[in-house]
């Protein structure tokens, strides 16, 4: 059995422990093994004593109601495991419909991202085609208390969360992305056009900074930092805060001299450095490993 992260729950001035979890199925054919399933969810009370519910139990208690209820673990695997539709052999060879769950940037934002909907509490996964594409191939949601999973396809050619997170980046030079990150890209509809709705928070995660909405098919960004100009732009309607390239409040004033960037082979920025008038950039190559000495290169900047 295969327990998920504890989840506190308030019933009736009395507070609860919920645990999703996951159990072995097993097969027989066309080789033994087993597959996790749900199994359903265990309810501690303050005494200390565990009831243990099925999925159908569990969606029927009063104490688990609107609660997220199915396994976020299992969310993520049954996606993943969608790679071998056309069978494991296809995985090794011609990669046909192959696909791979989106990575991210930043330590602590991995998928399957958490919502909740009008419809209840939803996991989001959005997934690539295998291989160096940062481009969007589907979009999974699943119900967070029934486990029912739904497809998105889109139809024209969208680029992924990764692809989303680096122009939020791109669009704010001015802000230190040494202190914040872009979080949790969930894909938006909004008057019928795609949009990657993405959280920017400072890394000590005591906040949200701003929201910005990028457009899925031409890259635009547009960043709000007050709630109703987000509740507006989600609605369809010209918010009353004007888009900018964000800049929130802790983020340095001071226009850098230099920006360096470091960028993997694949196009996606990996760092970011801001570099001011009053400083100067070392570039430092060693030439003796042995000796421990370095070519170095120092440029001041100004001059």
């Amino acid at each position: 059995v295969l327990c998920e992260v504890l989840k506190m729950v308030i019933h009736n001035d009395t507070q609860y422990i919920a645990v999703p979890y996951s159990e072995p199925q097993f097969h027989l054919t066309p080789l033994p093994h087993t597959t996790p399933q749900w199994g359903g969810v265990a309810v501690i009370d303050p005494s200390g004593s565990i009831e243990t519910l099925s999925p159908s139990e569990a969606a029927a208690s009063p104490i688990l109601d609107t609660q997220q209820l199915y396994p976020e673990k299992l969310a993520l695997q049954s996606v993943a495991a969608t790679k071998y539709r056309n069978g494991i052999l296809n995985t090794y060879t011609s990669h046909e419909d192959e696909i791979e769950i989106a990575p991210l940037p930043g330590d602590g934002n991995d998928q399957p991202f958490f919502i909740l909907s009008e419809s209840g509490p939803q996991y989001v996964v959005a997934v690539e085609p295998y291989g160096d594409a940062q481009g969007l191939q589907e979009l999974w949601t699943i119900d967070g208390q029934s486990g029912s999973f739904e497809r998105y396809v889109p139809a024209d050619s969208l680029f992924g969360p990764q692809r989303a997170a680096d122009l939020v980046r791109q669009s704010a030079p001015q802000t230190d992305w040494d202190r914040f990150s872009p979080a949790e890209p969930i894909l938006t509809v909004i008057d019928d056009r795609e949009y990657w709705q993405v959280r920017v928070i400072p890394e000590d995660n005591s906040g949200i900074a701003y929201v910005a909405f990028v457009d899925a098919r031409s890259g635009d960004v547009d960043s709000f930092e007050q709630t109703d100009a987000i509740t507006q732009f989600l609605a369809g309607e010209t918010p009353v805060e004007t888009p900018t390239e964000t800049e929130p409040s802790e983020t340095t004033a001071e226009t850098p001299t230099v920006i360096v960037q470091r960028v993997a082979e694949n196009g996606t920025v990996i760092e970011t450095m801001t570099v001011y008038d009053d400083e100067s950039v070392e570039i430092r190559t060693p030439t003796n490993s042995t000796a421990g000495t370095e070519n170095t290169t120092t440029r001041a900047l100004g001059s």
